[in-house]
């Protein structure tokens, strides 16, 4: 009983302190958008149709425009036990046919706080959910710049957060949302883009790690499993 006892105590101090071995996962992952929508401050209650296009900009001063843009992380298969999960090189495409108009330079690329349903999304509403975004326009977070050239939007210059935002959606295995606006919709200069409608990529490299069991926990188990044993016959 006593040597039991001692064999048991042991094994539940090697399980206890055996350290655990990780398997690292890297790879690439480039993220279609899912949905998008318009929101515009000249129809605040109202549901920008689907034509098509998307626009991001000032049509006028009483005439401000913005795009909300859904991605989802489910797709990617990273499975739950993962931890450890970091992103790096982040780049957010506009479609090639992105056109800038009226001298528009430079957007803003933030996350949106919220899921958004693209059939009822308005400026006053943002989400398109009853007791959801109250906030006209949208509430947000700064994540990065994009500089308009010759082929669309791209050369994103991102904070930490956008990192943030990429890798807790992964862990959730959920979903992220991002607004884009003009980043100077608050001066009198009018200025927008118009892209084609679903056409945003969203790429990103990352890794993570998959704990397994150290060759000293197997063995304690399989020591506690035998001592179960022998004490049965």
């Amino acid at each position: 009983m006593k040597t039991f006892s001692t064999i048991i105590i042991a094994t539940a101090m090697a399980i206890g302190f055996a350290s655990q071995a990780a398997q690292i996962i890297t790879g690439s992952a480039t993220l279609n958008v899912v949905y998008d929508v318009e929101i515009r401050s000249s129809s605040p209650t109202g549901v920008q149709p689907s034509d098509g296009q998307t626009i991001v900009g000032v049509i006028s001063s009483s005439d401000i425009v913005r795009g909300l843009f859904h991605f989802d992380t489910s797709s990617l298969g990273i499975p739950s036990e993962a931890t450890a999960i970091t992103v790096d090189s982040i780049s957010l495409t506009t479609p090639n046919s992105g056109v800038s108009l009226g001298g528009i330079d430079d957007l803003y690329v933030y996350e949106y706080a919220y899921d958004f349903v693209e059939s009822s999304a308005t400026w006053n509403n943002p989400d398109g959910v009853a007791g959801g975004d109250s906030t006209p326009g949208g509430s947000f977070n700064a994540l990065a710049p994009l500089t308009y050239d010759d082929s669309g939007y791209s050369n994103l210059t991102y904070t930490s957060d956008f990192n943030t935002v990429i890798e807790d959606a992964i862990l959730a295995g959920g979903t992220i949302n991002l607004l884009l606006k003009d980043l100077g919709e608050a001066s009198t200069g009018t200025g927008y883009v118009r892209y084609t409608e679903d056409g945003f990529t969203l790429a990103f490299d990352y890794q993570y790690e998959i704990p397994e069991p150290s060759t000293a926990l197997l063995a304690g188990l399989g020591l506690m499993g035998a001592c179960f044993r022998r004490r049965r016959r």
